[in-house]
């Protein structure tokens, strides 16, 4: 861990002991043995409002994981606090997020068939929803992109709206310093996620890393209304 007067860069991660059977040459067969895994992450806190950025990694930690260790962590040091760590949402419209991406390639809609009313059951969309009473879900996606304004993706954002279901969108957003920026929305929290995708070298230094990560961190506005 380094520490500035203005942030934190530093390493989590796990190792565990798991079994298994690997190939010994020497004597023909397979061996038991113990193998050390290990995963990790660098991020990068600004102490100014405690905002973080961190790699996401095909082999490093996932968002969960990294969320937990970071809570973890932070309640070794000060326990006297509840620290919450959660990832950043701005509350804003469907419309709204819509705009604000050049393709949405998937879009999801989930609802519990019992929740529909009647009106509803008795509509085109209706019958396509309720085969059953269980767990009903309609999944577009696309690498093309699709069109938001299709009838069909509109009444099912406007049932999410209403409390019936929930929409699961996610969109892609061109980017000149780096590959496309990720945004997701969630009518639930009627909130936006956006995920900077930055290109990774397995083979860069620890300090271009870093320089990635501030990069990244200088575009996060800074005292945010969380």
């Amino acid at each position: 861990m380094r520490a500035s007067n203005d942030r934190i860069v530093a390493r989590l991660g796990w190792e565990t002991q798991e079994e298994t059977d690997r190939y010994d040459p020497s004597v023909e067969d397979f061996q038991h043995e113990a193998v050390i895994r290990s995963r990790t992450v660098t991020f990068v806190v600004r102490l100014a409002d405690l905002a973080v950025v961190y790699e996401r990694r095909r082999a490093g930690l996932s968002e969960q994981d990294f969320a937990t260790g970071l809570r973890i962590l932070l309640r070794t040091f000060d326990g006297h606090r509840r620290w919450v760590v959660a990832p950043v949402d701005s509350k804003t419209t469907f419309d709204d997020w819509a705009r604000g991406v050049d393709r949405v390639s998937r879009f999801r809609f989930r609802a519990n068939g019992a929740d529909l009313s009647a009106d509803i059951r008795s509509t085109t969309l209706g019958r396509l929803l309720v085969p059953s009473a269980g767990l009903l879900t309609v999944d577009f996606k696309s690498t093309h992109g699709m069109d938001v304004d299709y009838d069909v993706i509109r009444e099912l954002v406007r049932l999410a709206e209403s409390g019936i279901g929930e929409v699961l969108a996610v969109g892609q957003r061109s980017s000149q310093d780096s590959e496309d920026v990720v945004k997701a929305w969630e009518s639930g929290s009627a909130a936006e996620r956006v995920v900077q995708e930055v290109p990774l070298d397995e083979k860069d230094s620890d300090s271009a890393a870093e320089s990635r990560l501030l990069r990244v961190l200088s575009a996060v506005p800074t005292n945010p209304s969380w």
